[in-house]
């Protein structure tokens, strides 16, 4: 690779080599050689082999554990759909989706699992709701078990849980594949009466009109509508969830977070989903609220977030909106 940053360093626990059975694993702190990892552009750097098997149910071989050149082609197609021009126009899809978080106040950040069904699925985003119920269920059991220290042998045998996934695999891309056929039969219609009707215009309909460019179009569509519902909900979700934790356990942030994030909105989901929720409501950790991070395949609350909420002494709310930067 080049990096000769990565000698172990004179100060233990900074930076070491550790073994996970027959694989060696760097363990990194120090933030310029994460950094200096991170700008390396070589397609020799790519995700380890056994956290591909172990995480197929859920990822498949889309752009997220995809190498090389075959994640290269990826990226090329998925990247414009998530320039700044592209994310603006989502903006009013975020807020609309928080509103019935603001509504009901859930336990759990919902919200954005509307904003992710309406960009991925579009007009379809209800139907949606059916594969990310399922993706979520499936997540859940892919989490219960480390991809790290588990025996890899171990998910080929029928026991229930391993039935249970690859049943709701099955399901998962039956129900997405029901909605590609219908998107090219629309497309195929259109054309033969002449018309030039553009397939809809969200994450589905542009990964279906560009899955002719790969080596294999169906896994590329159903493999990337699993990927953008973990990289676009699940962490999303978590990160709102600490962030409100966060606000929660040091109230007197929340006004300065108020008036700055409601002036500066950066187009992201998080930051919308906060906005939202910080113009209506103030809130405080709830005694209840046991602090106990858990490492599934992303670091959540183990027990939930439990607030107290009450109404924000604040001016009339405004809807936020994307700025013209």
């Amino acid at each position: 690779m080049g990096l000769k940053s990565l000698a172990p360093s004179k100060h233990p626990g900074e930076t070491y080599l550790y073994w996970l059975r027959r694989r060696p694993a760097l363990y990194v702190t120090d933030p310029e050689l994460i950094g200096e990892i991170g700008r390396c552009v070589s397609l020799d750097m790519g995700k380890p082999k056994y956290l591909q098997k172990g995480q197929e149910p859920l990822f498949g071989g889309g752009v997220l554990k995809a190498n090389g050149a075959c994640w290269a082609r990826q990226r090329r197609v998925i990247a414009p759909e998530f320039y700044m021009a592209r994310v603006r126009s989502m903006v009013q899809i975020m807020v609309d989706a928080a509103q019935p978080l603001v509504a009901t106040w859930e336990a759990r950040v919902d919200g954005a699992a509307t904003a992710g069904r309406r960009a991925c699925f579009g007009s379809d985003y209800s139907r949606g709701r059916e594969i990310f119920l399922r993706l979520r269920e499936l997540s859940g059991l892919m989490s219960e078990t480390s991809v790290i220290f588990s025996i890899p042998s171990l998910r080929h045998l029928p026991t229930v849980k391993n039935r249970r996934i690859w049943r709701l695999t099955g399901e998962i891309r039956s129900l997405i594949m029901e909605l590609v056929r219908e998107r090219r039969d629309a497309a195929a219609a259109a054309r033969e009466h002449g018309g030039k009707t553009p397939p809809e215009r969200d994450f589905l309909g542009s990964i279906i009109e560009n899955s002719g460019e790969q080596p294999r179009p169906d896994d590329f569509v159903v493999d990337n509508c699993k990927n953008i519902y973990f990289a676009g909900h699940e962490t999303s979700a978590v990160t709102a969830t600490w962030c409100l934790m966060l606000l929660a356990a040091h109230p007197e942030w929340q006004d300065r977070a108020r008036a700055e994030v409601l002036e500066n909105l950066a187009l992201v989901e998080v930051k919308t989903l906060v906005a939202v929720v910080l113009a209506r409501f103030a809130f405080t950790l709830s005694p209840e609220y046991i602090h106990s991070p858990a490492f599934r395949l992303i670091i959540e609350p183990e027990f939930g977030l439990r607030l107290r909420i009450r109404r924000a002494a604040t001016t009339q709310p405004r809807t936020p909106a994307a700025p013209n930067a």
